[in-house]
C-alpha cells in the first residue's frame, strides 16, 4: 500500500512539475511571439552619423540594403556603401530624413567615427550612434505630417552644434513616389 501511495504522489509531482513547465514555456513562448509582433517594423532606415553629419540609407526596390564598411567612408561615400555588393545597386543614401506619416519604422544608428546621439527627435527620443556598433530603435510615425530639424544632442565636437539634418513625415503615397524619383547611390554624380 505504502509503494503504491508513494508511486501516485511521485506521478503526481512529476505531472504537476510537467505541468507547471509546460505552462511556463507555453507563457515564454507567448510572450516571445508578442515581443516579436511588436518589434516588427514598416520600414528599417539606416542612420549614419559622421562629423558634423547625418546621412540615411534606404534599400531600394529590391528592399534590401547593401553592405556598408566603416573603411569605405569617404567624403563622396559617407556611409561606407560597399558599391560592389549586388543589393546596393538600387540603394538611396540622403541627407534629410523622410519618413511616411502613420508608419512603424526602424532606425538603425552607427557612426564613422565617435559616439553621436540622434536626439530633438520624435517625442524627444535620443538613440546613440557608436562607432561599428548598430543601435536600433522602433517607432510610430505621426499620423499627420510634420517637419523639423533633428540634432546631434551627444558633445562629439566642436562643431557638433552644426550637427543636424532635417526631417519630414510626409504622406504614405508622397513617401513612395519621393524613394521611386530618387536616384540611386551608384549614380550620383562624382566630384571630380
Amino acid at each position: 500500500m505504502k509503494r503504491v501511495i508513494l508511486l501516485t504522489a511521485t506521478v503526481s509531482m512529476v505531472l504537476g512539475f510537467g505541468a507547471g513547465y509546460f505552462f511556463a514555456i507555453v507563457s515564454w513562448t507567448r510572450t516571445l511571439m508578442s515581443e516579436v509582433m511588436e518589434s516588427h517594423a514598416d520600414l528599417h532606415i539606416g542612420c549614419f552619423a559622421k562629423k558634423y553629419s547625418w546621412h540615411f540609407h534606404y534599400a531600394g526596390a529590391d528592399g534590401e540594403f547593401g553592405k556598408t564598411d566603416l573603411s569605405l567612408v569617404t567624403a563622396e561615400n559617407p556611409i561606407g556603401l560597399n558599391v560592389q555588393d549586388p543589393r546596393s545597386q538600387d540603394d538611396i543614401v540622403s541627407p534629410e530624413l523622410v519618413l511616411p506619416c502613420g508608419a512603424r519604422v526602424e532606425l538603425i544608428l552607427n557612426s564613422s567615427d565617435v559616439i553621436h546621439s540622434l536626439g530633438e527627435f520624435h517625442e524627444k527620443m535620443a538613440i546613440d550612434a557608436v562607432p561599428g556598433v548598430k543601435q536600433q530603435e522602433i517607432f510610430q510615425t505621426p499620423a499627420a505630417p510634420t517637419a523639423g530639424t533633428l540634432r546631434c544632442v551627444q558633445l562629439c565636437g566642436p562643431g557638433f552644434k552644426d550637427h543636424h539634418a532635417p526631417y519630414r513625415y510626409i504622406d504614405a503615397a508622397a513617401f513612395a513616389t519621393r524613394l521611386k524619383a530618387q536616384p540611386p547611390f551608384i549614380q550620383r554624380p562624382s566630384k571630380d
